[in-house]
């Protein structure tokens, strides 16, 4: 086979092959698009973390939910994200994303394959900014970072930043106007937990309701969908007040068990 012969072969199973992998992304986005609306009609609140390359999200990660992931030194460790059930302090059931690290000039031959994964986040309730503190241009990071949030229409999904690998570097060289807190890997989760908490309780509605004091299956299934904050028992009933995102959970709990009482 000639020179040229081999070129118009080698461009024709280049192209087979991009036009492979475009059809497998319509495919996992369509899965995603799927979850997305199942998770929407179950009503369940979504964080995502997001980051600079190699910020420290995937260690991050495993610690709020106990999960093995990737955690490789590498630019695209985490290409796809992932997404675990997060238990905060109060017994509240959320779920969390690994979405992958950004880098500041995303090659166009690459723009496909990061679409769907960077659309996971733009779904999310809340956002968790991760910043390696130890990193020489922690400025430039953080602003390629708020840069793609603003490219994604994301900037108005309240964002938690935490500044990880202070156990490298605990100096606060960097303070943004969005609540923030300074973490690393030996800290204990539920620590960390609590911070996530106290910022979702700023963002969520305050409820009171009160249940029979027989029906601790009530009280089980709000902790599970609400913030519960403070629970107060007397001889026949608890009063319960706490924290809700949108969808009414305290009332639909109550009424439903109401009704079939």
């Amino acid at each position: 086979m000639s020179f040229r012969g081999r070129h118009r072969e080698d461009r024709r199973h280049i192209n087979s092959r991009i036009s492979d992998i475009k059809r497998q992304l319509k495919v996992v986005e369509s899965h995603r698009l799927r979850y997305r609306d199942k998770r929407r009609s179950n009503q369940v609140t979504k964080c995502s973390l997001i980051g600079y390359t190699n910020a420290g999200k995937s260690t991050l990660f495993n610690t709020l939910t106990n999960a093995g992931t990737l955690q490789e030194d590498k630019l695209f460790a985490t290409l796809d994200p992932l997404t675990r059930e997060m238990v905060l302090p109060s017994g509240f059931q959320c779920i969390i994303s690994d979405t992958v690290g950004f880098i500041q000039k995303l090659p166009t031959t690459l723009v496909e394959s990061f679409k769907s994964t960077l659309e996971e986040a733009a779904d999310s309730d809340f956002i968790i900014h991760v910043i390696d503190n130890n990193a020489p241009d922690i400025l430039n990071q953080y602003d390629t970072v708020l840069d793609l949030i603003d490219s994604l229409n994301m900037k108005e999904i309240p964002q938690l930043v935490l500044f990880n690998k202070t156990d490298l570097n605990d100096e606060k060289r960097l303070l943004p106007a969005a609540p923030h807190h300074f973490v690393n890997i030996n800290m204990a989760a539920q620590d960390i937990l609590m911070d996530i908490e106290t910022f979702m309780t700023k963002h969520f509605k305050a409820y009171e309701t009160t249940i029979p004091l027989a029906r601790q299956d009530k009280l089980y299934r709000l902790k599970r969908q609400t913030i519960v904050e403070n629970v107060d028992l007397d001889e026949e009933k608890v009063n319960i007040t706490g924290f809700e995102p949108e969808g009414n959970f305290s009332e639909r709990i109550t009424e439903k068990d109401d009704r079939s009482e």
